[in-house]
């Protein structure tokens, strides 16, 4: 009884907290001017719950920015963190797909049950004829019995070879799919310019690094190109593009094993770098540092010379059991804190707070 009890009282906070959550979806919407529709809704109910840091740290951020949250904000917020148009169309896709191919295996299988009861009525009935001690079967008769039976055992086979006919080439539909449906995710994850990860991605991978750090370091460098909004203004988009490029290029040349590459955004990028200390990522953030500054960076049809890019790089390692944003928000002070001091440097909050507490 005690137990019982102890459930519904689970199931009423469940539900008086959906309902809060609810409450606080609608209201939302209804002061932003927002439809209510099954986007929007999932979109804010998502946000209010807080299950996705991401999500909430973005949201976060535009609201005190005070943004417009309109239809156009809302849906890149829903594309970005709840699938691409392309992954929720392949998905709707697939599901009509495999809905097709289940009611095709279930006939399949009445088909195959239907032969397996008329076969066994064959095999019962020809028993019968050759068990019967009153009336023995003559030569003739039991020929034609076992020709009989033989007829059934050869439409037996020819329909269970049919039937594995069938079913093989509806598994390789449905491996045909799995890989289709992977593709997509991937493309889903994977910046277009690039062709590194892009924050979804990173997300999604940080959240798999996190629960599974327990026993081994994690860090993480958050990077920025130095001047890039004069650099892009002053040569175009495309040397610009170029030099987004290269930079990802570096992360992806300099990294190893576990370690994960991403563009957070815009000319910002991340790295993940699991089994690493915070002076391990410092050596590997002054690598990429040095490599990029190395690079000469030249207009590809005239060849002319647009002189150095440089970054500043932050770097912070994860506590575990902390929300991620306290972690993401870290390595993006160490940033801040690179930038403040010249920039073309690494730097880490973490580090100056420990030789504060040495002093």
């Amino acid at each position: 009884m005690v137990a019982l009890m102890g459930t519904m009282v689970e199931l009423l906070d469940d539900f008086l907290r959906a309902k809060e959550l609810a409450d606080q979806t609608i209201g939302f919407l209804g002061k932003s001017q927002q439809p209510p529709h099954p986007r929007n809704f999932a979109l804010l109910y998502g946000y209010f719950s807080r299950k996705s840091p991401a999500l909430t740290r973005e949201l976060d951020q535009i609201l005190k920015s005070g943004t417009l949250l309109g239809e156009t904000a809302l849906n890149s917020l829903y594309q970005r963190h709840f699938g691409s148009a392309a992954e929720v169309q392949a998905i709707q896709k697939a599901s009509g797909v495999i809905e097709a191919m289940l009611d095709k295996i279930l006939s399949q299988m009445g088909e195959a049950r239907d032969h397996s009861r008329a076969y066994g009525q064959a095999l019962e009935d020809f028993s019968g004829r050759i068990d019967n001690d009153n009336a023995p079967l003559a030569l003739d008769e039991l020929r034609a019995a076992l020709t009989a039976m033989l007829a059934e055992t050869r439409k037996m086979e020819s329909n269970a070879r049919r039937l594995e006919t069938q079913f093989a080439a509806a598994n390789s539909e449905l491996v045909e799919l799995k890989q289709n449906l992977d593709q997509v995710r991937l493309e889903a994850m994977t910046d277009g310019l690039t062709g590194i990860s892009n924050r979804k991605g990173f997300d999604q991978r940080l959240e798999t690094y996190s629960q599974n750090s327990e026993g081994w370091p994690l860090s993480m460098v958050m990077v920025d190109i130095d001047h890039f909004k004069k650099f892009n203004d002053k040569f175009g988009h495309q040397t610009g593009d170029q030099v987004l490029r290269l930079v990802a290029q570096t992360l992806v040349d300099c990294v190893r094993g576990q370690d994960f590459a991403a563009r957070y955004g815009g000319e910002e990028f991340v790295i993940l770098l699991p089994s690493t200390d915070l002076d391990g990522a410092y050596a590997v953030a002054d690598n990429i540092r040095n490599k990029v500054a190395a690079k000469k960076i030249t207009r590809r049809n005239t060849g002319e010379s647009l002189g150095q890019i440089t970054l500043s790089l932050g770097i912070s390692r994860y506590r575990p059991g902390e929300d991620t944003a306290a972690f993401i928000s870290r390595a993006d002070q160490g940033l801040y804190l690179a930038k403040d001091h010249g920039r073309n440097r690494v730097s880490s909050v973490e580090t100056l707070r420990e030789i504060a507490a040495s002093a």
